[in-house]
């Protein structure tokens, strides 16, 4: 009667609701020092329960089997969501990285006591612990809907200014590193599919879907000083979505390569291309070689014209740098005028 009586109770203690369970329900309404010391409750009853049991002579393989299914029944993930989706979630839901990075290591914490409550039976199913620790940590297929460039693009493409969607590009990729931190942290976890995820997180292979810099500073119509800082802020941007792509060790190279050249568009600008056809500092060069480089915007050495298309600008000596800072003294002698107004 009392083998009988010890097995029907600690079957109704496991089959009501095993302590891991238990635990993840406190979570959902109570703080976590709380459901701590419940979660320890738990495991002294289990344990008392499981004294009973082999006191009645059942024996060690029946009481041991219902200690386990006291302890853990192995629900899925915590809370029906892994740490890393509640993570993700916790961003697109417009929180602070203060309070997602928070509630992730609340999130991390459960995952190790729930570890814990698993392995404390002398005969715990290590194996089973462990795939449900890796799973606690991350385990869904939660889409991380956008990279860290493709968030860039947005950002700018909303004409947000560059200085504040620099601010955003680096929150979200320290969220990539928050989140291939999480996947990491089981010892057992896989290293490769960390790895995975985080590149994806950094970038997936959006196309970059801004104007190149080169287009806009062919099509930039405003003054010379206003245009070329575009151009810079534009080669800044372009620089920063190719380092946030090649952040991951394991990243693609070559792909993150073609995401930069693709931002930057034609190398052939005022600003990385010497060869503008201006005036020749030689004494051959003609008054209309001179007017026609500032009346028509530049004029490359490929032929091509471009840039401040209806501005006019000073023409320049050349002087294998790009410039548009007005003509020296001597050459305005040489062609016997003083300036050209910008």
């Amino acid at each position: 009667m009392r083998y009988t009586t010890a097995l029907l109770s600690l079957a109704a203690l496991a089959v009501a609701q095993d302590c891991v369970s238990s635990y993840d329900s406190c979570l959902l309404s109570k703080d976590e020092p709380t459901c701590n010391s419940e979660l320890a409750s738990c495991k002294n009853q289990c344990a008392e329960q499981n004294d009973k049991c082999n006191q009645s002579g059942a024996g060690s393989a029946v009481c041991q089997k219902s200690y386990n299914s006291c302890l853990n029944t192995f629900p899925v993930i915590p809370g029906g969501s892994d740490c890393v989706a509640k993570y993700i979630k916790c961003g697109e839901s417009g929180l602070s990285e203060a309070t997602c990075n928070a509630q992730n290591a609340v999130c991390k914490d459960s995952c190790t006591n729930i570890n814990s409550a698993c392995l404390s039976s002398g005969s715990a199913d290590v194996a089973a612990c462990t795939a449900q620790y890796n799973a606690c940590y991350y385990s869904t297929s939660d889409v991380i809907t956008l990279d860290t460039v493709a968030k860039y693009q947005n950002c700018l493409n909303a004409g947000t200014n560059v200085t504040a969607c620099n601010a955003e590009l680096t929150t979200a990729k320290d969220q990539c590193t928050t989140i291939q931190s999480t996947c990491l942290v089981s010892g057992s976890a896989d290293e490769a599919f960390c790895s995975s995820l985080a590149n994806a997180c950094y970038y997936n292979g959006t196309q970059w879907t801004r104007e190149s810099c080169s287009d806009a500073f062919n099509a930039c119509t405003k003054s010379d000083s206003e245009c070329r800082a575009e151009l810079t802020n534009c080669k800044d941007s372009c620089t920063n979505a190719q380092a946030s792509c090649q952040t991951s060790q394991t990243a693609n190279a070559t792909v993150c390569e073609a995401l930069g050249a693709t931002c930057y568009g034609s190398k052939n600008d005022p600003i990385t291309d010497p060869n503008v056809l201006a005036a020749s500092a030689s004494a051959s060069s003609t008054f209309s070689s001179v007017v026609a480089a500032s009346t028509g915007g530049y004029t490359y050495s490929n032929g091509t014209t471009a840039g401040n298309a209806t501005s006019t600008h000073t023409p320049v000596v050349y002087t294998g740098a790009a410039s548009k800072t007005g003509v020296s003294a001597a050459f305005a002698g040489v062609l016997g005028v003083a300036a050209y107004l910008l």
